[in-house]
């Protein structure tokens, strides 16, 4: 009977301690920097690849020069670390928090790091809103890791982008040039 009572208790605490490994972190990313959840993760190795995952940037065309910083995959994740850097590393920028994330509090200033606040299916894609802060760094970077299952998860590639010009530059010569096509034709140069 000793025997079978230890293996009683061991059965016991397995089924206690394997659903709190499984959800590992329902609450929000354990660390503040993708690296190092890739290299620490739930105890599994980090998946091979970006599984299809992917980040995107669309320049907003008002006047308050914010981004859309998209999350693109072929599955629905339960989990997230999302967050943007200068080019010497410093957490930089805001994000409006969408509901099913919070801001997680790390380096820098402002809102410029985001995680799950559950561990919910979250279906793709998912945008988030980004503002660089006045006076911003050129070169901005933005480094996500989702997370899929215990067990199924990516870093996703960098994306760098420069808020001062590049895709602000970009949006106005768009507008320019549909301006001067409008113009052609309502002169009846277009035709």
């Amino acid at each position: 009977m000793h025997i079978f009572a230890r293996i009683v208790v061991f059965a016991l605490l397995l089924s206690i301690t394997i659903p709190y490994l499984v959800l590992s972190y329902p609450n929000g990313a354990g660390t503040c920097d993708v690296t190092a959840m890739s290299s620490q993760g739930h105890g599994a190795p980090l998946t091979s690849g970006a599984g299809g995952f992917s980040l995107t940037l669309v320049n907003s065309t008002t006047a308050s020069g914010s981004y859309s910083i998209t999350v693109k995959g072929p599955k629905s994740v339960k989990g997230l670390l999302l967050y943007t850097q200068d080019s010497k590393g410093t957490r930089t920028g805001n994000f409006v928090v969408p509901s099913k994330f919070q801001s997680k509090s790390c380096s820098g200033t402002g809102t410029n790091s985001l995680t799950h606040k559950d561990s919910s299916q979250k279906s793709l894609p998912l945008s988030f809103t980004w503002s660089p802060e006045s006076g911003s760094a050129t070169n901005i970077t933005a480094r996500a890791i989702v997370v899929v299952s215990y067990s199924d998860w990516y870093q996703l590639s960098d994306l760098t982008f420069d808020p001062s010009s590049g895709f602000m530059e970009l949006a106005l010569k768009r507008q320019q040039v549909k301006a001067r096509t409008f113009a052609k034709t309502v002169g009846g140069f277009g035709q």
